[in-house]
């Protein structure tokens, strides 16, 4: 069985008009996502190297004041060394030398006590820092996503104002051949359909041409038949009314009569074409 060719709609002039606004947003999107994406893996990566510089400080800590808390044990250890030897030496008595060895535990200790306070107070301020860390990165991650946002609305907006200048632009180049689709976006079918019908009594030539008014149409424009047209034999003139964007200068189209010779007057002063 032959297959049957098919062949592809061409899209119409608001469909283009529609998929270019469409693409267009579409890149913009896709821009601010991609700058998005990257200015939190920057963020990130940043907090991960100070969450770890702060976390190894951490480990610093405690390791030097275990080494501090080490040398007050060894120091202590020499002192009391120290004391057995003098008092071989001299003969302290056992009173004394208890005495002596009470003191040294007492300052050992202080010395100690001292040293755990310190490392506490170390360590605290180290976990201070490292939430200040956590609680920066989660500002700097909603603040870029804020002027992300920002950023690009203004460029939706942007896009939106030079989209519409673009479609203004095309739909007075199409209209100026009779086409007025695009001003149905624009302004609505009502104003695209009187803008149209204006356009058609200022060049009812090309309007006639181009399939877009009928001959009677074109007499009750022009006060004549188009070149080459044969009227019917039963004459009769058509007459549209103010609405239609035009109306008679002297009167309106009779009936058997063949309608009203005198040129229409039209208004028109405010499409951009005039202007």
């Amino acid at each position: 069985m032959a297959e049957v060719a098919t062949t592809e709609k061409t899209p119409t002039v608001q469909e283009q008009m529609k998929t270019r606004e469409t693409d267009s947003q579409a890149g913009i999107n896709k821009i601010y996502e991609g700058n998005l994406t990257t200015q939190k893996q920057a963020l990130l990566d940043a907090y991960n190297a100070n969450t770890a510089a702060q976390a190894q400080q951490g480990q610093n800590i405690q390791q030097n004041y275990a080494g501090a808390n080490y040398d007050i044990g060894v120091q202590n250890a020499r002192n009391e060394n120290n004391l057995t030897q003098f008092a071989d030496l001299r003969g302290a008595n056992t009173a004394a030398g208890s005495q002596h060895r009470l003191n040294l535990g007492n300052a050992r200790a202080r010395a100690e006590n001292a040293l755990a306070y310190q490392q506490q107070q170390a360590l605290a301020e180290n976990q201070r820092q490292q939430q200040l860390t956590t609680q920066m990165y989660q500002n700097q991650v909603d603040a870029a996503f804020a002027d992300n946002d920002y950023k690009k609305a203004a460029a939706l907006l942007d896009d939106y104002n030079n989209q519409n200048t673009w479609r203004e632009q095309q739909a007075q180049i199409l209209a100026t051949y009779g086409n007025f689709d695009p001003y149905k976006d624009l302004y609505g079918n009502d104003a695209a359909a009187a803008m149209q019908k204006v356009w058609q009594a200022q060049n009812p030539d090309v309007a006639y041409r181009t399939g877009a008014i009928t001959p009677q149409q074109y007499k009750d424009i022009t006060g004549s038949w188009p070149a080459g047209y044969t009227p019917p034999s039963s004459g009769g003139g058509f007459y549209w009314g103010e609405n239609n964007g035009y109306v008679p200068t002297t009167g309106k189209g009779g009936g058997g009569g063949g309608g009203s010779s005198t040129p229409y007057t039209l208004i028109s002063s405010f499409f951009p074409w005039n202007k």
